[in-house]
């Protein structure tokens, strides 16, 4: 039997903004299928990263993708990063150069790569994108398609994430899905479906622009520039000795949550040379843009930005709960779904399928709260990490404490990141066979 998959992306759908809004697609999906608690986007939670992971099953640190924005400092110029690459890696050609056919339809962005059939509409409304939808599956009918539905994320942009006009949006999106899953089920009627509802990112609430109070740093003594996207600032330095001091002025100033460094970058595998020097993530509440006056706003590191809905639902999907999900793992299980054997960042969320033994189950379970666990404390050291900053920025810490305290925090992060990598490498080792074909 031809096997099918739907993909439903809810761009800047955060965890919150669902349990605070009746979703009956969602709520089949989770009563009937798999699903999370949440999953893991990746950092930074833009919808270029986001994007580009989403449809790679790679971390921005190895699709290149992590930011769309980068400071040229030999020109001193800002530049846009071209992320062609992508169409080679992508989920969609893996599922092409198989002998099967793709579809997206998405926003204005254009982010998502490739396609058999590829349908980028101007509009964030809704309207357009469902006429269209439509028409790729009644016309085109693909094996994998994929919709990423922009209107919940810019009406969080416009209005902010806690408002009725996204509430109202989500319903509306609701609605459509709804539509087009019944619709699906006539047209594949005669295949083995597989639907996948995720968000890439989710949204925050943004009311105080913090850019010129950050830009206002750089002087004569400490030169630098920032290149903002949202949530996310990137500080390039022109002279990297300056660092330290440029750690000290940021970490306590109001609105900043985080300062990263490249090597807490690369524990979360987000590090690239393009996204400068330092990169800072504001607290719920902030942002930074120079010119746009916005009510909602993502990029940062805070659980609403980072925690997505995911769940799974269709033909030999097992009932239950997911422990542990990443973004990154989309694309792996779509591939394991259509017995394509390709190598990813993610993982195949396998204990989401029937067909495996009690013992095998179990050893998922095992193994994925291992990884809920192992990411969490790589979270609670990041944190540590600031803090210390914070400390040594008070003048709480000499010199040589801060370094010798740093050094042992970023020996756990190194840690941490093996450990993750690890466990995800023991499950595929553990769950070597899965109806009859082999797991990569």
């Amino acid at each position: 039997m031809r096997r099918k998959v739907a993909l439903f992306v809810l761009s800047g759908c955060s965890i919150e903004l669902l349990e605070r809004t009746s979703v009956s697609i969602a709520e089949m999906f989770k009563e009937e299928g798999a699903s999370a608690d949440w999953a893991w986007t990746v950092f930074p939670s833009t919808p270029y990263a986001s994007s580009a992971s989403l449809i790679t099953g790679l971390y921005p640190q190895s699709h290149g993708c992590v930011v769309q924005k980068y400071f040229d400092s030999r020109r001193s110029v800002e530049r846009l990063l071209t992320c062609n690459s992508l169409l080679r890696n992508s989920i969609l050609r893996i599922v092409e150069n198989a002998g099967g056919k793709t579809a997206i339809v998405e926003g204005p962005e254009g982010l998502l790569k490739g396609g058999t059939v590829n349908v980028r509409l101007f509009s964030p409304e809704l309207g357009d994108f469902a006429y269209y939808s439509k028409v790729v599956i009644r016309r085109h009918d693909p094996d994998v398609l994929i919709l990423k539905i922009p209107l919940i994320r810019e009406t969080c942009y416009e209005h902010g994430p806690r408002s009725e006009h996204v509430r109202e949006a989500l319903k509306s999106v609701d609605d459509f899905l709804m539509e087009v899953f019944e619709l699906l089920e006539r047209k594949w009627r005669n295949c083995s479906k597989l639907y996948i509802l995720i968000s890439d990112h989710g949204v925050t609430v943004a009311e105080l622009n913090e850019y010129e109070r950050i830009a206002g740093l750089s002087s004569k003594d400490l030169n630098f520039h920032v290149v903002s996207q949202g949530r996310l600032l990137q500080i390039y330095l022109k002279d990297s000795r300056s660092k330290l001091r440029a750690v000290s002025a940021l970490a306590n100033l109001e609105g900043v949550d985080l300062v990263f460094e490249e090597l807490e970058l690369k524990s979360l595998k987000s590090f690239s040379p393009d996204i400068g020097d330092l990169v800072i993530s504001l607290e719920e509440g902030f942002y930074a843009l120079r010119d746009d006056v916005i009510k909602g706003c993502s990029g940062g590191f805070t659980d609403n930005e980072m925690k997505v809905p995911l769940m799974i639902y269709g033909d030999g999907v097992r009932q239950g709960s997911i422990i542990f999900a990443e973004l990154v793992d989309v694309a792996a299980t779509i591939a394991y779904y259509l017995t394509i054997r390709k190598a990813f960042d993610g993982r195949p969320i396998v204990e989401a399928f029937d067909g495996l033994s009690p013992e095998a189950y179990d050893k998922t379970a095992e193994l994925t709260s291992l990884m809920r666990y192992t990411y969490r404390e790589l979270r609670k050291t990041l944190k540590s990490v600031m803090e210390l900053k914070r400390s040594f920025a008070e003048g709480a810490l000499s010199q040589p404490e801060y370094y010798l305290k740093r050094r042992d925090l970023r020996l756990r992060l190194r840690a941490l990141s093996y450990k993750l990598k690890e466990l995800k490498s023991d499950i595929l080792l553990s769950l070597s066979r899965y109806k009859g074909h082999t797991i990569y």
